[in-house]
């Protein structure tokens, strides 16, 4: 085989694993459910009773790594204050640590902390019901605006808000070739791959 033939199969075969893995990312995504769906009549809920709220707070925070303040409280069924009580504590402790996307605020496991920060900010953004859409739309292929706003059927305005968010971030990036579409980052995919779906329970929105 010459040189040419082998760097040409290998680049075929880099395609091709790419693509597989974005094809298990975006099924992952689309049967993900929502906090309220997991959070009624679910076995986590019944098993999380057995715990203190302390243990079922950060067992759910070990589990779904990023989520939001509501998805925490929904899940292990505690009040608002209750939550925040032992998620102040676990972070003095250093048990946690959160992270501020915004207005959003996700939760982390202490063996997060040598993460990158656009990996944790895109475990937070996947926990959000519409930035969830859109990763996994631009998962399948680059998106224009006008595209990725009849796919996750809300408005232009929204999606081009959490377009610029996720842009800032380097989570999503215009197109060097077309920049009116949009793609996700390389290093995002493994990112997703790693952290984002590992668990029964991958995410839970606020």
């Amino acid at each position: 085989m010459n040189e040419r033939a082998g760097v040409f199969m290998r680049s075929t075969k880099e395609k091709n694993r790419r693509m597989a893995t974005c094809l298990s990312l975006i099924l992952c995504l689309s049967i993900v459910p929502t906090f309220s769906s997991l959070a009624k009549g679910s076995l986590w809920q019944e098993n999380a009773t057995e715990f203190s709220p302390r243990e079922s707070i950060k067992a759910v925070i070990e589990v779904v790594p990023g989520v939001h303040f509501r998805g925490i409280m929904e899940t292990v069924n505690r009040t608002n204050g209750v939550v925040q009580y032992h998620l102040r504590h676990m972070e003095i402790n250093r048990e946690i640590f959160p992270v501020n996307f915004g207005h959003l605020k996700g939760y982390f496991p202490a063996s997060m902390r040598k993460l990158r920060r656009k990996e944790l900010l895109t475990l937070i953004a996947v926990r959000h019901p519409l930035r969830n859409a859109i990763i996994k739309a631009l998962l399948e292929s680059s998106q224009t605006l006008g595209q990725l706003a009849a796919l996750c059927g809300v408005e232009a305005n929204k999606v081009l808000f959490h377009l610029k968010k996720l842009s800032e971030e380097g989570i999503i990036k215009p197109l060097d070739v077309s920049p009116s579409k949009f793609g996700i980052a390389e290093d995002i995919v493994n990112c997703l791959q790693c952290y984002a779906f590992s668990t029964s329970l991958p995410v839970i929105y606020s």
